[in-house]
């Protein structure tokens, strides 16, 4: 799906370049949260003509560089969705991951029926992370164990 500064492909594990993109991260410094185990959480996309709730997709700048990862787990019966992206070193400080989130939460939230909540889990030195969460809408409202996590609201 093609936005204004980037795309977004539906992740393959089949593709020998999402999975080169996957090891990459997986060896990251900076990235714990999923990153260790990155092959194992990654969901093989179902192909569908929008971006739906537990599926996983590449970031593609315009040149087609592969800029990272955005995920989506599914959506939980109480309209909860967590979206998570994972951003390449060399791409980090380019405003990937806060012009991606910015695009996506408000088409989301147009999109999912059923959608109450966007979250994110941010781990508690990820300070990059929570500025793009806090500067894109979201707000911290609980912490647990090591992570804080920011929730954006959907207004009705």
């Amino acid at each position: 799906m093609q936005f204004k500064k980037f795309t977004l492909t539906e992740f393959s594990f089949k593709n020998s370049e999402h999975y080169k993109l996957i090891k990459q991260l997986e060896k990251a410094e900076g990235i714990n949260y999923v990153s260790k185990e990155l092959s194992n959480f990654v969901k093989e996309s179902k192909h569908s003509e929008k971006i739906i709730p537990g599926n996983t997709y590449v970031i593609e700048n315009n040149d087609k560089d592969l800029v990272g990862l955005l995920g989506f787990m599914d959506l939980d019966r109480c309209g909860n969705l967590e979206i998570w992206t994972i951003i390449n070193p060399y791409y980090r400080g380019k405003h990937y991951a806060s012009m991606t989130l910015g695009t996506i939460v408000p088409y989301m939230i147009e999109n999912v029926d059923g959608l109450n909540d966007i979250k994110l889990v941010i781990q508690k030195n990820n300070e990059n992370s929570k500025r793009v969460a806090i500067s894109n809408g979201f707000n911290e409202v609980e912490r647990i164990d090591d992570k804080d996590i920011y929730y954006y609201f959907k207004s009705k």
